[in-house]
């Protein structure tokens, strides 16, 4: 459920990296047949970049440029930053392997490790993550995507405001 979780989180930034473009996206407005030329090659950039570190910087720089209330770009670095360290937790449940350890007491018998067949990573010292840590990990992950959801609407409306001023003073 954590990766699923996660998932959401991608959705999100996908969903802010087209805000910070300028398209005011809408769940309804999903379908790409449906969206305009300009939408469609923007998601086929995004998609183009396959890796999240990548997908975050080019999100970040897109954030950055928009000349942003202060308030709302202060709220915008701790965001990154916790984009930044969870993806780190997002790697390790995608790369370690689950592991089912009979003998060991209930609560400690399923978790997923880092490889134990790797020589470069001794078997006692290998990172666990058992259920009980997943499960607050999903949390986090769903507290994330609903934060990133969060800026992307403020940004929205202040992407809005902005475009109703500039029409106004024209």
């Amino acid at each position: 459920r954590a990766m699923s979780r996660w998932a959401s989180v991608e959705g999100s930034l996908r969903i802010l990296y087209l805000t910070s473009q300028g398209i005011l996206y809408a769940a309804e407005n999903c379908d790409i047949q449906e969206m305009g030329r300009r939408e469609r090659s923007l998601l086929a950039a995004y998609y183009q970049v396959v890796n999240y570190r990548s997908r975050l910087s080019m999100i970040e720089a897109s954030v950055k440029v928009l000349a942003l209330p202060s308030l709302l770009l202060e709220s915008w670095k701790p965001l990154l930053r916790r984009l930044e360290r969870q993806s780190k937790t997002r790697n390790s449940l995608a790369h370690f392997g689950a592991v089912l350890h009979q003998g060991a007491p209930p609560g400690r018998r399923f978790f997923v490790a880092e490889d134990i067949a790797n020589p470069l990573v001794p078997h006692m010292t290998a990172k666990k993550i058992f259920t009980h840590e997943l499960v607050e990990i999903e949390k986090l992950f769903r507290s994330l995507a609903e934060d990133v959801a969060a800026f992307e609407g403020e940004l929205q409306g202040a992407l809005l405001k902005e475009h109703k001023l500039r029409d106004t003073h024209s």
